[in-house]
């Protein structure tokens, strides 16, 4: 299921579309979500070839073979890219940035 969120600029419309992640979700769905959700491209966005990207959707489909049928929440994934793409992120004693770079 997806969701756009548009917005007019003087020529064309840019587009977001969020996705759910649920038990038919792939690996570039998984990466399009991590792509999307901490807003990188170009060379800083996270490829399909990422050993977390793997990672991460064996935990999706292990949810899904244990019986789950609600998809997986934005925090959830969240949570996931966290603890296995920590270099996107720039920790302190009290929060987090999400780093780009």
């Amino acid at each position: 299921m997806a969701r756009k969120k548009c917005r007019k600029t003087q020529v064309v419309f840019q587009c977001q579309i969020d996705v759910v992640i649920n038990e038919s979700s792939n690996e570039l769905v998984i990466v399009y979500w991590i792509n999307s959700y901490l807003k990188l491209n170009g060379e800083s966005a996270v490829s399909v070839n990422h050993p977390a990207v793997k990672i991460i959707q064996d935990w999706v489909n292990t949810q899904y073979s244990k019986g789950r049928e609600t998809s997986i929440s934005d925090e959830e994934m969240l949570h996931l890219v966290m603890i296995h793409l920590p270099e996107y992120f720039e920790w302190s004693e009290t929060y987090f940035y999400i780093n780009p770079s």
